[in-house]
């Protein structure tokens, strides 16, 4: 009798181990992401480069309160003054700061936001370029990381798309060209 107990309970037990291990099977056919674009292709007026040496500092991040002029945006939990990264290269760019953004846990594909409007437009018609420098923490180390740079004059906006690798700084540079609105900025996003 105990013997026949023993093998309803192993049984038993074997059943419920299967169908445990048959529901893991489950969410790899039903993973939902947000909007993927393959192959995001970085904007034509977007470059890299090695040196920045800017004629007009707007945002150094080397104090609490340079970061506190960025606001949290869409699928964003906050953004954060930082003095050192727990991934590489494990310090800010140049200085003693750095801004963090902390994201909302969304989709990978979703667009995570922050972003500064100011008081006073900024006049960047004398300027050639919009440059800065940019990293990711990020587990997959050869993945092309997407970085989306929107200005904002007013109702118009310039949008900017480039490519970045994580747990790197990678200098950015956006070609301002002709767009119309540089000469008022009223708003910066980066997602």
């Amino acid at each position: 009798m105990i013997k026949e107990v023993h093998k309803v309970r192993l049984r038993l037990l074997s059943g419920i181990l299967s169908v445990v291990m048959l529901i893991q099977l489950v969410p790899v056919f039903k993973v939902h992401a947000g909007p993927y674009v393959p192959d995001l292709p970085q904007s034509g007026h977007v470059l890299t480069g090695q040196d920045l040496i800017p004629a007009l500092v707007l945002h150094d991040f080397n104090t609490p309160e340079d970061v506190a002029s960025w606001k949290a945006g869409t699928n964003t939990k906050e953004v954060k003054y930082a003095t050192s990264m727990l991934n590489g290269p494990n310090s800010p760019y140049e200085g003693s700061g750095a801004l963090e953004q902390v994201p909302d846990p969304v989709k990978v594909y979703e667009w995570r936001t922050i972003y500064t409007e100011y008081e006073q437009p900024k006049d960047l018609s004398a300027y050639r370029f919009l440059a800065f420098a940019a990293d990711s923490y990020g587990w997959q180390s050869s993945a092309d990381y997407v970085l989306k740079v929107k200005l904002f004059s007013g109702d118009d906006e310039f949008e900017s798309i480039a490519h970045i690798r994580p747990d790197q700084w990678k200098r950015i540079f956006i070609r301002l060209g002709d767009w119309e609105g540089k000469h008022a900025v009223t708003k910066m996003e980066i997602s």
